[in-house]
């Protein structure tokens, strides 16, 4: 099989039906979605047992494995069984360090309550070393093309944030979980390497820290987002640095073509700055459409100077066809007869927000001395996206329900702040549990 190619395959078992979706080279989650949508489209519809086999995979993101752990999980509670075949051979000895170093195992059985030794297939529990397999000292660097030798404990050990999982019922403040989060990507070390390898673009400062601005408008506003969506249990958080080595370590398994959701990023270089933040609660954009079907009030009034316009394109993903393209302003009006994919863009509106009582709103002091407009309710969704976009000419992909949107720079062409693609999923497709933001910067030029 091609690097970079997918294939699905159906077949019966007794009674029982069974889907293996074979992914080889580069394993991105877009790819891997389209594949997972093909096989619910198939006549027989969700498969009793899914199989991920990613025996021919050699290179793979934090993103693609917080999908499988969101989907596993949702099959899960609908009885279905999910399996896992690991990347193979000596190539995949690479991939398999790296889901140790970036703590996928205790991540996914942390969240799914199923032990990765039993999601593993059995034909490949012979890679676990307590059985005799990968006794050799990890190499996850192979994998993502960073120098050999890093470790948790050397200067390089912010290049990644491994799977972080909070669970909710932990804390008898939901606070705190914001505040963990924030004090580790605070460490001097983490916010140098961000600065060293992050840039301002459009005229940005640089007297400000690139690192304190992901901390505090980035990881704090989607950790605080993700605490209030409702009927969450957990949040998961992961992320990967990309440098030019890395890039250049992975780009003879890159495929020219790429699904749309990975197509969201590629304006973006292979250098890049990855972090992605999920949780399990109700999807955000009916969590809006709640509060305004009750009638509630969602705005707070905010300067005219923070208006934004959004250049929109819905996309029906049964036809794969444009069926609407057209400007749209974040003071359009929310009623009851607001369509549900817009009332998804408007969770990224400045001055919108679900969370009318104002109980879990929080702001970071960076932000309140620096941006005191941006202080105040219904910014946070929308400081994260002008940060990334903005300040860091990066993009932000959300996943959630039967939606995927994407949000980035408009074009000089469409008299807009934002362009935004969102997708709606076919019919076939099963919602997608809870939500998934994932942001994506490309890195200052020259760094290593």
């Amino acid at each position: 099989m091609p690097s970079g190619a997918a294939k699905m395959q159906l077949q019966t078992k007794t009674d029982r039906t069974q889907a293996i979706v074979a992914l080889s080279g580069l394993a991105l989650v877009g790819q891997l979605e389209a594949e997972i949508d093909k096989i619910h489209a198939a006549e027989s519809g969700e498969p009793d047992e899914l199989v991920f086999d990613f025996a021919d995979v050699s290179f793979t993101e934090p993103t693609t494995l917080q999908y499988v752990i969101s989907l596993t999980l949702a099959r899960a509670r609908r009885g279905r069984t999910t399996k896992l075949r690991l990347p193979a051979g000596e190539a995949g000895a690479r991939v398999r360090d790296f889901l140790r170093r970036w703590r996928f195992p205790g991540a996914f059985s942390a969240v799914t309550g199923i032990r990765f030794f039993d999601f593993v297939d059995p034909l490949d529990h012979h890679y676990f070393r307590g059985l005799g397999g990968d006794r050799r000292p990890t190499r996850y660097s192979d994998a993502t093309g960073d120098a050999e030798g890093v470790s948790e404990s050397s200067t390089d050990a912010p290049r990644f944030f491994p799977f972080t999982t909070w669970k909710l019922t932990d804390y008898l403040e939901s606070a705190r979980i914001s505040d963990e989060a924030l004090d580790t990507w605070s460490d001097e070390l983490v916010l140098s390497v961000l600065d060293r390898h992050l840039q301002p673009v459009n005229g940005g400062s640089e007297l400000a820290s690139s690192g304190v601005y992901v901390a505090s408008r980035i990881v704090f506003e989607a950790m605080t987002n993700a605490i209030r969506h409702p009927g969450a249990n957990f949040i998961q958080s992961s992320s990967v640095l990309r440098t030019p080595r890395a890039a250049a370590a992975v780009a003879s398994s890159r495929t020219p073509q790429k699904s749309a959701a990975d197509a969201a990023m590629s304006t973006q270089p292979d250098e890049h700055f990855t972090v992605t933040f999920w949780d399990d609660g109700t999807s955000m954009g009916k969590t809006l459409q709640a509060a305004i079907l009750d009638g509630r009030s969602v705005r707070h009034e905010y300067p005219a100077a923070l208006d934004t316009r959004y250049w929109l394109t819905l996309v029906q993903a049964e036809s794969e066809v444009s069926h609407d393209s057209h400007l749209i302003d974040s003071r359009a009006e929310l009623d009851r007869g607001t369509p549900a994919h817009i009332a998804l863009l408007a969770t990224i509106f400045p001055g919108v927000t679900s969370d009318v009582s104002g109980r879990g709103f929080r702001v970071h002091p960076e932000l309140q001395s620096s941006e005191p407009v941006l202080a105040t309710q219904g910014m946070g969704l929308f400081a994260l996206v002008r940060t990334a976009i903005d300040r860091f000419g990066g993009a932000v992909t959300f996943r959630t329900g039967t939606y995927f949107m994407s949000v980035k720079r408009a074009r000089s062409t469409q008299d807009a702040d934002y362009r935004v693609k969102i997708i709606v999923k076919a019919k076939s497709t099963p919602e997608f549990l809870g939500n998934m933001i994932t942001i994506r910067l490309p890195l200052r030029r020259g760094t290593e």
